[in-house]
C-alpha cells in the first residue's frame, strides 16, 4: 500500500483516498453481516427453547448432524473471511473507486440479499429444502459476481489501468492484471458451472427414495441422511478450496511483484 502512494500525487492521490473510503465501507458491511447473521441464526434456533430442550438436542446429536453443521460453519467462515481477504487484496491495487468511494445502495442490497439466503441455508432443517435454497444461493452469487464486474470492479480496473500506464508503473499494471484475472477470470465461470452441477446432483439425492446406500468397497451400508450431510460437506470443501487456492496464488503473486519493485526497476518492451 505504501509503495503505491509514492507514485501517486495530486488528483490521483485524491482518487486513491476514494479507494480507501470504498474499502472501509465494504469492510464495515462485511463486519455487520459477520456479527449480525450468527446472532439472528442463534435467536431463531434458541427462541422459546428451554434448558431441557437444549440438553435433549445435545444428547441426540448424531454424526450426521455434526457433519452437516460443520460444513455450514466452514462455509460461513470461509465466505466472511474470504470476502474480507479479497477486499484487502484489491485495496493494494486499485487507484480509484466509483462515486467518490461511497458504496452504492444497490451493492449493499445485493450483499444483504446474499447474507439473508446464507442465513436461510444455516437455518433450514431438512435436506430437500436445503438443496433448493443452495441453488438459489448459487444463482444469486453468480448474478452478484456479474453485477460486481459490470458496474463496480470493471470501472475501477479500467481507471486504475490508465493511471498505471500514465505513471509508467509496470509493476502496478501487472498486479492489476493479477487481480483482474482473479475477479473476472474464466476460472470463475468454471467454478460456478461445476458448483451448479454439484447442486443438481444434490437435488437428485434429495428426491431419491432410497433410504440406504451400499458401498461395495467397504462392504457397509450408509444411511441416506449421512450421505446427504456428506454431500453438503463435499460441496463446501470443493468450492471453497478452489477459490482459496486461486485467492492465495493471486496474493502471493502480488507480494512477489512488490518485492521485485523494491529491488528492481523495469521498462516495458
Amino acid at each position: 500500500m505504501g509503495n503505491e502512494s509514492q507514485n501517486i500525487s495530486g488528483p490521483q492521490l485524491s482518487e486513491h483516498k476514494d479507494v480507501t473510503r470504498f474499502v472501509h465501507a465494504t469492510r464495515s458491511l462485511i463486519k455487520y453481516i459477520a456479527i449480525g447473521l450468527p446472532l439472528v441464526f442463534t435467536w431463531l434456533t434458541l427462541n422459546d427453547i428451554s434448558i431441557e430442550s437444549i440438553d435433549n438436542l445435545i444428547s441426540n446429536t448424531t454424526a450426521t448432524d455434526v457433519v452437516w453443521k460443520s460444513a455450514l460453519i466452514l462455509f460461513f467462515t470461509s465466505w466472511i473471511w474470504g470476502t474480507s481477504y479479497d477486499t484487502d487484496m484489491q485495496e493494494l491495487v486499485y487507484l480509484s473507486a466509483p462515486k467518490k468511494g461511497q458504496l452504492p445502495l444497490h451493492a449493499i442490497g445485493v450483499s444483504v440479499m446474499i447474507a439473508i439466503v446464507m442465513g436461510v441455508l444455516l437455518w433450514v432443517p431438512d435436506y430437500q429444502t436445503f438443496t433448493l435454497v443452495l441453488i438459489l444461493f448459487w444463482l444469486i452469487n453468480l448474478i452478484a459476481w456479474r453485477y460486481l464486474v459490470w458496474f463496480i470492479v470493471g470501472s475501477m480496473i479500467a481507471s486504475s489501468e490508465v493511471t498505471y500506464r500514465e505513471n509508467q508503473d509496470y509493476f502496478g499494471l501487472e498486479k492489476l492484471k493479477i487481480v483482474e484475472n482473479y475477479i473476472c477470470g474464466r476460472w470463475q465461470w468454471w467454478r460456478f458451472i461445476f458448483g451448479g452441477i454439484l447442486c443438481l446432483a444434490m437435488i437428485v439425492l434429495a428426491i431419491s427414495p432410497q433410504e440406504n446406500y451400499f458401498i461395495p468397497v467397504a462392504n457397509i451400508s450408509v444411511s441416506q441422511s449421512f450421505i446427504h450431510s456428506m454431500s453438503i460437506f463435499l460441496f463446501v470443501t470443493l468450492m471453497e478450496t478452489w477459490i482459496w487456492v486461486v485467492r492465495i496464488k493471486s496474493r502471493v503473486s502480488i507480494d512477489v511483484l512488490d518485492d521485485f519493485r523494491n529491488r528492481y526497476s523495469i521498462q516495458r518492451k
